[in-house]
């Protein structure tokens, strides 16, 4: 992920004045949850882009992107602090929650909610390039 990562980004190298603002969004993954300090993805991203990148990390444990999930990520300061980055990539890596038994019940809203979600990045005045990650495999029957 991260060469792929780090290869979109590089689409983006000319210099500006400030850093490229690049907000990552999701929940425990994201935010880093059992990692080392400094070792969160959006920490390692940062290193790996450097000086000319201001990497947010936008992470919240537990979240879902489904709306009535048990705790969507619409609900938090998070969401709403990433949006007001004016980012100009946006990185969603949401999804792992929602495979919960009591969240995946609405299983039928997750692609609607998930455009949603991009398009209120795609409608900043910033007009982010926004990636998309899979969410990570959840062996069995999930939690």
């Amino acid at each position: 992920m991260r060469i792929l990562l780090l290869a979109l980004f590089s689409l983006m190298t000319a210099r500006a004045a400030e850093p490229i603002k690049v907000a990552c969004v999701g929940d425990s993954i994201t935010q880093g949850s059992g990692a080392q300090k400094g070792k969160s993805y959006p920490a390692q991203l940062q290193g790996l882009l450097g000086e000319g990148y201001q990497v947010g990390n936008f992470g919240v444990s537990g979240r879902t992107l489904l709306k009535k999930g048990d705790f969507p990520y619409w609900k938090e300061k998070k969401y709403q602090d990433a949006l007001a980055m004016e980012p100009a990539i946006v990185v969603i890596m949401l999804g792992t929650n929602d495979t919960k038994p009591q969240n995946w019940k609405f299983e039928a809203e997750f692609d609607a909610d998930y455009r949603e979600l991009v398009k209120s990045f795609q409608a900043l005045k910033s007009k982010p390039k926004v990636f998309v990650c899979r969410p990570v495999p959840v062996p069995g029957k999930g939690n």
